[in-house]
């Protein structure tokens, strides 16, 4: 690895506080970089290299970013642009298994909290950490709305 490569990665661990985890996805992206020479004709190579690797679009994005981030830090006239990345469209549950869903009739606080929360996380979307900070004082049933956020703590 070239020594400004490492030179980025001590910057980022020392100055920037960022995580092991990241420090190995520099290395791992700088593996990549580093078999091709920093120029318009070697950054597309990387690119190439890549996906005939059998990489996807998402993991060659993930790269590209940090190969950006350097090109920045080395004010390198380079850029990459990132890969179109195929759109996933989640599996939704069916009208049926909603009304089976909705349908059933909880015996116990826990069965009645449990579904609450389910069927907030349905209808509204919200993810779970939200859902789960949502108190009653969150809830305005006069205007059918919940008022939902991501909250690292919550006093009260």
């Amino acid at each position: 690895m070239p020594a400004s490569f490492e030179d980025f990665i001590r910057e980022r661990r020392y100055l920037h506080n960022v995580s092991p985890r990241t420090i190995e996805w520099y290395q791992q992206s700088f593996s990549w970089l580093g078999k091709f020479p920093l120029t318009e004709d070697g950054i597309k190579s990387f690119v190439i290299a890549m996906r005939e690797a059998g990489l996807k679009a998402t993991s060659c994005n993930s790269r590209i970013r940090v190969a950006n981030a350097y090109f920045k830090w080395a004010a390198l006239p380079l850029h990459i642009h990132k890969l179109k990345e195929e759109e996933e469209v989640l599996p939704t549950f069916s009208r049926k298994a909603l009304d089976r869903l909705l349908a059933y009739r909880p015996n116990s606080w826990t069965e009645k909290r449990l579904l609450t929360i389910v069927c907030l996380l349905i209808d509204c979307g919200v993810r779970i950490t939200e859902a789960l900070t949502v108190h009653r004082c969150d809830i305005d049933m006069e205007n059918l709305l919940v008022k939902c956020e991501a909250r690292a703590e919550r006093s009260g």
